[in-house]
Formats: structure tokens, C-alpha cells, sequence
């Protein structure tokens, strides 16, 4: 079967999924200095760091709710833990029927 006229195959290859950039705690705390301190816009910081507003608006706003701690390695913020009487059905329900759910 011929594919039809302007119409190209795709690739049987999988594309890779793009990893997300790795930033530094020093370089957030850069940025966002220069948004608080320094009132630079944040169109400015996108176009000069690669960023997106959405990302610099979630680094003030850990900035200003932790402090430059919220940008340390291995730091993850407050987090949500669930009830302990609902962990302990989930682990219950997990026992009694280990092929239930994930992992």
C-alpha cells in the first residue's frame, strides 16, 4: 500500500521525552533577587534566564514562604501527608491484594 501523495511516514523510533533543566540553589536566588530587590520584569528575567512565569512565579513564592532554605538539594517543602487511619487501609488493602494499584 502506498502512503498518499505529501504524506511521510512517521518514524518507528520513539522520541526521547526532554529532561528538565536543573538549576542550581544559587542561581534561583539570583533570579529571584533580581525580581524582588532589583524590580526587574518578569518578562526581562524569562527572556535573559530561559525561563518560563510560571516558573520564576513558583520560586518567589518559595522564596518568600521559606527563605533561600527552600531551594536547598534534597529540600521538598512542606508537603501533604495523608491520615494516618487512611495509610493504614491503604497498606491494609495493599497486603490483601498485592497486585491492586502501583508497585
Amino acid at each position: 500500500m502506498e502512503a498518499a501523495k505529501g504524506v511521510q511516514r512517521g518514524s518507528t523510533r520513539r522520541k526521547q521525552p526532554e529532561r528538565r533543566k536543573a538549576y542550581t540553589a544559587a542561581f534561583k536566588v539570583q533570579v529571584v533577587k533580581k525580581y524582588l530587590e532589583e524590580s526587574v520584569p518578569v518578562s526581562i528575567i524569562q527572556q535573559e534566564c530561559g525561563l518560563s512565569k510560571g516558573t520564576v512565579g513558583r520560586w518567589v513564592r518559595t522564596y518568600r514562604r521559606e527563605g533561600e532554605a527552600g531551594f536547598s538539594p534534597g529540600h521538598t517543602g512542606k508537603g501533604r501527608s495523608l491520615p494516618s487511619p487512611v495509610k493504614d487501609k491503604i497498606v491494609e488493602i495493599k497486603q490483601a491484594n498485592p497486585l491492586f494499584g502501583i508497585g
